[in-house]
């Protein structure tokens, strides 16, 4: 006689969620704390970091810091300023408005060509440091020969230029007093840079 093999209990399919299905969804749409949410924003918007990262480090979800990143872009579309149509204004206003933004135009090409010349000058004076000595040095004799020009119009007077032909001429030299002597050398003296060019 065969043995009897007992039925197997009728196994009822569950419908619906799994057991403890309904926390975890609740537990995914939690909403971030405030203070966490500005972190993961400060991280992504201004430090550049990547959104991985950031849901690493602050123990989040990707989902839930790819929702953050989606909100804070929706926020500062919001705050971006409107585009005006020039001609839905009056037409004071659009002169105005004209005359503003040349203003504003010709206030930023002025500072982009002042940025444009120093990121040249640093970059020559980098390639070429003696070209600094070089411009020191025209700067010097441009000072010299200007000196030279003004001294040269006017050495003296014509009382100066007597008393030193007295001193030096054959006839007369002999009788010129010491003091003369003295002041006729001082005059040459102090300009020797006008006669020679030399300092």
């Amino acid at each position: 006689m065969d043995a009897m093999v007992e039925p197997k209990p009728e196994i009822k399919k569950r419908r619906g969620r799994p057991p403890g299905s309904k926390d975890k969804i609740k537990r995914s749409r939690s909403k971030v704390a405030p203070d966490l949410e500005a972190r993961a924003v400060d991280m992504m918007f201004e430090q550049g970091i990547d959104y991985w990262t950031v849901a690493k480090e602050l123990g989040l979800g990707d989902h839930k810091v790819q929702l953050i990143m989606h909100r804070e872009f929706g926020r500062r579309e919001a705050r971006a300023d409107p585009i005006i149509d020039p001609k839905s204004l009056p037409k004071t206003t659009q002169e105005k408005l004209g005359v503003a933004l040349r203003q504003q135009q010709k206030a930023q090409n002025i500072n982009f060509e002042k940025r444009v010349a120093e990121a040249y000058t640093a970059r020559v004076k980098k390639q070429f440091p003696e070209l600094e000595k070089m411009e020191r040095e025209a700067r010097e004799e441009k000072r010299l020969y200007e000196k030279l020009l003004r001294e040269s119009k006017k050495l003296g007077t014509l009382s100066d230029w007597n008393k030193l032909v007295m001193c030096l001429h054959p006839d007369t030299r002999k009788t010129v007093s010491d003091e003369k002597l003295n002041e006729a050398f001082r005059w040459v003296t102090s300009r020797k840079f006008a006669i020679t060019g030399e300092e």
